[in-house]
């Protein structure tokens, strides 16, 4: 099913702030484990300079890991929603499912449901905060690139 002009607009908007609302609550109510509580302290640029000189492969993941979780868990909480929602905004425009000022439910609801349920390890990637840090907001810079070529 397709809509066009301003319907569409309107049902991406409400779509997306839906599962913003519900990725943010999902982490919120996710106690911190171990690897959050290591990377929660306000020193983001120190460890980042430690990573890099120790040859560590996720340099831009734990900065972004430690500035996530610098403000608490609320920010923390509101940050994962948002990654989440620029991610899969990201994925609706490459796959043509958001074009022209048109919306393809279909795609939408099935890119949406495949995320969810296809994904390995989906907790450790979307909701785990290191995760996010290291895999969601990486993979969203990846993306970006891919949308730009």
């Amino acid at each position: 099913m397709e809509i066009k002009n301003k319907k569409a607009k309107v049902f991406l908007l409400i779509y997306l702030i839906l599962i913003f609302i519900f990725m943010s609550l999902w982490s919120y109510k996710t106690p911190l484990v171990t690897d959050d509580l290591f990377f929660s302290n306000n020193h983001i640029i120190g460890p980042s300079i430690n990573d890099y000189f120790e040859s560590n492969g996720r340099i831009f993941g734990q900065m972004f890991t430690r500035i996530i979780l610098s403000k608490g868990i609320l920010f923390s909480s509101i940050c994962t929603g948002l990654a989440f929602t620029v991610l899969l905004l990201i994925i609706f425009k490459i796959t043509n499912s958001y074009k022209n000022n048109s919306l393809y439910i279909e795609r939408i609801i099935l890119i949406t449901v495949s995320i969810f349920l296809f994904v390995p390890s989906f907790a450790s990637v979307f909701i785990w905060r290191a995760g996010v840090g290291n895999y969601l907001i990486t993979a969203i810079l990846e993306l970006l690139f891919i949308m730009v070529v």
